[in-house]
């Protein structure tokens, strides 16, 4: 996962429900210049502080709160992938990352 993060020219956008800290760590190594995004339905599960000792090495993480969005999705410039399990709990048991092409970048996000 880190390394499909860290492959992004443009952005990353991670959108997932129960995102908290954990999800950073796929952050690490990542462009400081690309933009980053998580949504959430909770923003309180990402500590502000964790965010800015973050954002001081790889870049700006910009937090949303939306309750909107029931599945779970990574976009990487314009690919979109539907995950089949949180991303704090990656990796506890089997699950998919998908690439599709059933959804556009402007489908899932209108943040741009």
């Amino acid at each position: 996962m880190s390394s499909l993060i860290c492959s992004a020219n443009k952005r990353v956008i991670i959108i997932d429900g129960y995102a908290d800290n954990s999800v950073l760590d796929f952050f690490v190594g990542s462009n400081k210049k690309t933009k980053k995004v998580i949504i959430c339905h909770k923003a309180e599960r990402i500590d502000p502080k964790v965010l800015e000792r973050f954002a001081k090495q790889y870049g700006e993480i910009t937090i949303q709160e939306d309750k909107s969005y029931h599945d779970r999705f990574l976009i990487i410039d314009e690919d979109v992938y539907l995950l089949g399990a949180s991303l704090n709990s990656l990796g506890n048991k089997t699950s998919t990352i998908t690439k599709t092409d059933q959804y556009k970048l402007e489908d899932i996000y209108k943040g741009e």
